[in-house]
């Protein structure tokens, strides 16, 4: 049996990140996103609206490990592949979502393909984030906002 080590491809302290809301049976989420220098996605971050629950607390764990997944050079693909879908091949989770939507903009040329009426999830400045969070844990509009 030969043995083999994984080399986790570690990240900057300090690097870019770009912020999206989107919805996921119904409840508000929001994504986070690093990329490596050559452009794959690195890490993600997810919560969502109702902050403290089980749904989030499991929503903020599932993207840990994918992140950590990535880090040690699973690919993308593989990641998506095994989350569970619906019967009509949607993603069934906030996790899987994110990464559909990830995948499907096709990101990275430096941020998220510009928004647009119909697009499916909106680039959230920071500026706006601060604002975003209102009374009772609910997102404001947070997949409708366009930078």
């Amino acid at each position: 049996m030969s043995s083999s080590t994984a080399i986790r491809s570690r990240l900057p302290t300090r690097r870019a990140s770009e912020t999206f809301g989107f919805q996921c049976n119904g409840q508000h989420c929001l994504a986070t996103v690093s990329f490596f220098p050559d452009g794959r996605l690195a890490e993600i971050f997810i919560s969502t609206a109702k902050a403290g629950s089980h749904s989030d607390s499991a929503a903020k764990d599932s993207a840990v490990v994918a992140s950590i997944a990535l880090q040690y050079g699973v690919p993308l693909e593989t990641i998506t592949h095994a989350l569970l879908r619906d019967a009509s091949g949607r993603a069934a989770s906030p996790l899987g979502q994110a990464l559909d939507l990830i995948a499907e903009q096709s990101i990275r040329g430096g941020a998220f393909s510009p928004c647009h009426s119909t697009s499916k999830f909106a680039v959230i400045s920071r500026d706006y984030l601060a604002t975003c969070p209102v009374p009772g844990g609910r997102y404001q509009n947070c997949t409708e906002r366009k930078e």
